[in-house]
């Protein structure tokens, strides 16, 4: 079964909660911290200390996060993906 790209309102009130759905929350945690997206942004060190995980798998993690958010969203949309991580 081919599995549909999520539809998303890229409304950046509603946009960000509907683009979370397809991680769990140590995933949205890491993009949010390392893209400043709640305050200020951290290293992957500073996250990972404070999740107990190396720098190496928060790195992964976010890497991760970021080909699944990817794969659920068609191409075109990539630079409103990319404004409503990073709130440009």
């Amino acid at each position: 079964m081919e599995e549909k790209p999520l539809e998303i309102n890229f409304d950046k009130n509603t946009g960000i909660n509907k683009l979370f759905n397809v991680l769990d929350e140590r995933s949205i945690l890491i993009i949010k911290k390392y893209t400043g997206y709640d305050s200020h942004r951290l290293t992957f060190k500073e996250i990972g200390e404070k999740l107990g995980i190396t720098e190496s798998i928060t790195a992964r993690i976010y890497k991760r996060a970021i080909q699944q958010l990817r794969q659920h969203f068609p191409p075109d949309k990539e630079q409103e993906l990319r404004q409503l991580i990073f709130k440009t």
